[in-house]
């Protein structure tokens, strides 16, 4: 979120400013919420400074896919994209309105119970571990709180996430909704794995609920990771 390059190429490119844009972006952070502001992302990097930066990484991205699209034969193939979850793609530069009019579709990473990178579930608890650690009177209910300002996230979803050790599906539903907005197809990323090295194990009344908010969203789904970590009783409601 933060961070971007700083490889002597990107330094000789004039993008040295990101150092200090950071550092100044993360002391907003921690003033931000220890004052108790909720502020959404776009509001935080207007009042953080760092918006003119943050536009330029993003347009960096979209010119980035839309020259290698450019050279796809739409008329034979289709693109299609694998985003973060709307609640996290901003923070990174991901712009969904602008990349829609470089694909045909886009996979949404709208992981609510991953344990892994990418997953809601640990980008949102790593924030709010982050900004505990930052300063001594930011305690988790309050850094939960201004996490789910930030992030775009339902009220009291951060203390569900504590409690139950995943999103519920209604954090499901919320991001398919904002992901769904730009005109193209958006296919739902769910996890429906019992996976040996991530701690993700999605039973089968879990599952069911996943692809049932997809359905409600009229998404269509991509089963994520190995799908040889797939328990039987999962493939079967995700073929059935």
């Amino acid at each position: 979120m933060l961070f971007s390059c700083f490889c002597e190429r990107c330094l000789e490119a004039g993008h040295g400013e990101q150092r200090v844009g950071a550092e100044r972006a993360l002391s907003c952070l921690v003033e931000c919420c220890l004052e108790g502001r909720v502020l959404p992302w776009s509001a935080f990097i207007s009042e953080s400074g760092v918006g003119e930066l943050a536009k330029r990484r993003s347009a960096a991205i979209t010119n980035l896919v839309d020259a290698i699209t450019g050279g796809v034969d739409r008329s034979r193939f289709c693109v299609g994209l694998d985003l973060l979850s709307p609640a996290l793609a901003p923070l990174v530069g991901q712009d969904y309105r602008e990349l829609s009019a470089c694909c045909d579709w886009i996979k949404a990473m709208t992981y609510t119970r991953a344990i892994g990178p990418a997953g809601l579930p640990l980008e949102a608890r790593s924030l709010v571990r982050g900004l505990e650690q930052a300063h001594r009177e930011i305690t988790r209910k309050k850094a939960s709180f201004f996490v789910e300002g930030l992030l775009g996230l339902p009220i009291g979803s951060m203390e569900e996430l504590y409690r139950t050790g995943g999103f519920s599906t209604d954090v499901l539903s919320h991001e398919l909704g904002r992901a769904g907005a730009y005109g193209v197809p958006v296919l739902a990323g769910i996890e429906l794995v019992d996976h040996p090295i991530f701690p993700t194990q999605i039973t089968a009344v879990q599952a069911s609920s996943m692809l049932a908010a997809a359905k409600a969203a009229e998404s269509s789904v991509i089963s994520c990771w190995n799908l040889l970590y797939i328990p039987k009783e999962n493939y079967h409601l995700l073929v059935g």
